[in-house]
């Protein structure tokens, strides 16, 4: 995680950086207009946020500060996802450029991938990890609710 996220864990009391949009990318020819939209939803969700990323291949890190003693807080997490993964595919994106699916990802990958996409991607797991030990929930067979594993604490 870049300064960003480490200079954001010092701005706003009571509040600390979200690390769920902190991987999205889309071509270069596409930044301007993602950074405008991306921007337009950041306001209207009213959120202070951090960013840094990679210009010269499209590749964003934002961290939203959310407090996380708000119980409106996880409602307003999976809220945001929807938005701001819909825009990246909006803009032939995607919601993960370096740092893989995850828990937070994962039910979001029929955005991305066809249907025979995820179908290879859990062949792929029952052969090279049939009992499902390796980084379970991730990728393929989610498993976590997401609402109610967000932190409570800041």
């Amino acid at each position: 995680r870049g300064s960003s996220y480490s200079l954001a864990k010092l701005g706003v009391e009571n509040q600390r950086p979200a690390a769920f949009l902190e991987d999205m990318v889309v071509a270069p020819d596409q930044m301007g207009a993602f950074l405008k939209e991306l921007k337009a939803l950041l306001s209207e969700y009213g959120v202070a946020y951090a960013l840094h990323g990679h210009g010269g291949n499209g590749h964003f890190h934002f961290y939203p500060l959310l407090d996380f003693t708000d119980k409106n807080t996880p409602e307003k997490i999976l809220s945001m996802a929807d938005s701001f993964y819909a825009l990246a595919k909006k803009h032939g994106g995607n919601i993960c450029g370096e740092h893989n699916d995850g828990i937070m990802r994962t039910p979001y990958h029929h955005l991305l991938f066809s249907p025979e996409g995820i179908a290879l991607f859990e062949k792929l797991e029952r052969a090279f990890d049939p009992l499902d030990i390796f980084n379970p929930g991730k990728k393929v067979n989610p498993r976590f609710d997401i609402k109610n594993s967000i932190r409570k604490t800041n």
